[in-house]
């Protein structure tokens, strides 16, 4: 068997006139066959390099996915594993970066910044449970100093052979005093529990103004004896605020306490209130300001939280504004904050009006 080429040519073999003078060409053709023995073979190499490139072409996009399949795909799930793993154990200190671009590697880092949160609440957690262990031992412990040393004081009374009428008075007083302390107890038990429940609300119309006077009567003596003066800056618009006013007048004694705390040296407290009119509501503000010592920015972010406080060493639970935002926000309005240190500090109550 040989191999050939074959090409045809076509070529004018005769032409002739017709009848009518047209001219009709007859065409002729030519086969040229070409001897080609090494065909075959160049065929087969031809093959046979084809089959090299696919096979190259195979490994290296093998290598490659491999390569790139460790690196995209399998690193970052054992990576996102081992996070998984250490978070059963408890273990919340090991985090592990991912520096893959890809969706896994985004759930990785994602995940790592869940578990940065919870140590980060873990550890605030804790810290609260200590300022509140600290707080409670350090609020009860004062009420049963005291039953304890008149508990001592009814005791001697009570043991003398003769008892006067005088002794009896003493005992009595004794007695009142333990009642007092018992009710302090009491109330202190109602404050922590009240952290833990939403406050229920007793809303009737209200004079703010009027509510805000009454609060600053119980701070007469302390006014006098810190050298505070007190300016006020009444709207005189708001005379029927809807609200509780047992509970917004613990949150205004609350700011109020706080401000004389701020003001060792003595200064002035201004107290102004207006009323902001909106297109759906208005809104009842009274700001409270102080020219004491000011809150440092880092603590700012802190100062409402339960428990924290930087008053431990004179027996501050950290309570107090806690509370007083708990109940602000049970009326559906917000506290706004603005301090700085050495120029004192400005707790603004809103409060809204629905029509």
């Amino acid at each position: 068997d040989r191999w050939v080429t074959e090409a045809i040519i076509t070529y004018p073999r005769s032409a002739r006139f017709e009848d009518n003078s047209n001219i009709v060409i007859e065409n002729g053709l030519i086969q040229i066959l070409f001897d080609a023995p090494d065909v075959a073979s160049y065929l087969w190499e031809l093959r046979l390099i084809h089959m090299i490139y696919v096979l190259a072409t195979s490994i290296s996009l093998a290598f490659l996915i491999s390569l790139l399949t460790g690196r995209m795909v399998i690193r970052p799930l054992e990576n996102l594993v081992e996070i998984i793993q250490r978070a059963d154990e408890g273990d919340l200190n090991f985090l592990v970066v991912s520096r893959s671009k890809g969706e896994i590697g985004r759930v990785s880092s994602r995940l790592a910044d869940m578990i940065r949160q919870i140590k980060v609440a873990h550890r605030e957690r804790i810290e609260a449970l200590r300022r509140m262990a600290s707080g409670v031992a350090h609020e009860i412990r004062n009420p049963l100093n005291s039953i304890s040393m008149t508990v001592q004081y009814l005791r001697s009374i009570i043991s003398s052979d003769e008892v006067s009428e005088e002794d009896l008075d003493e005992a009595r007083e004794c007695l009142e005093i333990m009642d007092k302390q018992v009710k302090r107890l009491s109330q202190i038990t109602d404050q922590f529990l009240t952290l833990n429940r939403p406050p229920s609300l007793q809303i009737e119309p209200t004079d703010l103004e009027s509510l805000i006077d009454d609060v600053l009567s119980e701070f007469n003596a302390a006014f006098n004896s810190a050298g505070i003066s007190i300016i006020r800056r009444y709207c005189g618009e708001l005379k029927e605020v809807p609200l509780d006013a047992d509970k917004i007048r613990q949150a205004i004694y609350n700011l109020i306490q706080n401000a004389i705390q701020a003001m060792p040296k003595g200064g002035k407290i201004y107290i102004t209130t207006k009323l902001e009119k909106g297109k759906f509501l208005d809104r009842a503000v009274v700001e409270i300001r102080d020219t004491g010592i000011g809150i440092p920015d880092e603590i700012q972010p802190r100062i409402f939280d339960a428990y924290f406080t930087t008053k431990e060493r004179e027996g501050g639970v950290g309570l107090g504004l806690s509370l007083t935002l708990q109940i602000v926000e049970a009326h559906g309005g917000k506290i706004e904050l603005r301090s700085k240190v050495g120029m004192g500090s400005s707790f603004k109550i809103i409060l809204p009006i629905r029509r």
